[in-house]
């Protein structure tokens, strides 16, 4: 192997690294709260079936690069699942115990598939190249989710900047190695995960100056509805409290009451969108998310 191909390499390797340990974070949370809470375990399952599928490749190929860094990320998801089984409740643990058993029936065959269909090692490899190259596409629908969130919600903070550079950036670095050493299957999905992560990064610039223009200060909220805190002299005079103490009772007039509810699940929902899309929790959401073509060459 060439010396250019190799610094490549190993350059991608570090980077790749970076992105399996993004989910890092998350883990620390599930293990203080010791509950998985609202996390799912699909996106590590799936990480899993896609890193085993490309250490197949690299030992058939072989390809000693390739190997190092899908065994190691083979070693990480592997770790982020025992931790998710142990902590999640009982539903958790079986839903993700058959697609554990479903990842690993369709590891087993195309590994089956890859050392029986020929005796060629060119045939072989194109088998488990072509299996990983498709599957590593499809979970292009994870970064797809995101933009389109970006788009919807016109916010950045569904897609957090350093995680699209690093993406484009691994994207980039896999892509070169794959053309150093002329491999068409490294080459088809990073070369889709750069132009994805170019996209990404266009809609950040985009969107970046509108999320601050659209953050609202926390005087501009509604008149408060909760009769559990101490009413306000102007709430007082405009009777508000009375109108939201009557709505408890029951005792507003019903074109009142339906007026009242409405506003009440207005402002609800707004409080409730505000947390969703905050920083700490967009961070979390898109880790979930991480499409595979990002960890994976």
């Amino acid at each position: 192997m060439a010396l250019a191909d190799t610094i490549i390499g190993i350059i991608g390797n570090v980077i790749s690294i970076c992105l399996f340990l993004a989910p890092t974070k998350t883990f620390v949370k599930i293990i203080k709260a010791k509950s998985t809470m609202e996390f799912k375990s699909t996106p590590y399952v799936c990480a899993l079936l896609s890193v085993l599928l490309w250490t197949l490749y690299g030992l058939l190929k072989p390809a000693t690069l390739i190997v190092t860094i899908n065994a190691a990320g083979t070693f990480l998801e592997a770790l982020y699942l025992s931790c998710f089984l142990y902590y999640a409740d009982r539903k958790g643990k079986i839903r993700t115990s058959r697609s554990l058993l479903l990842v690993l029936g369709l590891f087993g065959i195309v590994t089956a598939a890859s050392l029986t269909a020929s005796r060629m090692r060119d045939t072989r490899v194109m088998i488990a190249g072509i299996v990983s190259v498709v599957f590593s596409i499809i979970m292009y629908a994870s970064p797809l989710r995101a933009m389109k969130m970006v788009v919807t919600t016109k916010s950045v903070t569904f897609m957090p900047f350093t995680l699209s550079a690093l993406l484009l950036l691994n994207g980039t670095v896999w892509t070169l190695y794959a053309v150093l050493v002329k491999d068409i299957y490294v080459m088809i999905p990073n070369g889709v995960g750069t132009l994805f992560g170019i996209v990404q990064i266009l809609l950040y610039l985009v969107y970046m100056k509108k999320s601050k223009n659209q953050e609202l200060p926390v005087e501009a909220e509604k008149p408060r509805l909760n009769t559990n805190e101490a009413p306000k002299s102007s709430e007082i005079a405009n009777g508000v409290d009375k109108k939201a103490i009557d709505l408890e009772k029951g005792t507003l007039p019903r074109g009142e009451r339906a007026s009242m509810e409405h506003e009440r699940k207005a402002l609800n929902d707004d409080r409730q969108r505000k947390q969703d899309i905050s920083p700490a929790g967009a961070d979390a959401a898109y880790v979930k998310n991480l499409p595979s073509e990002g960890k994976m060459t």
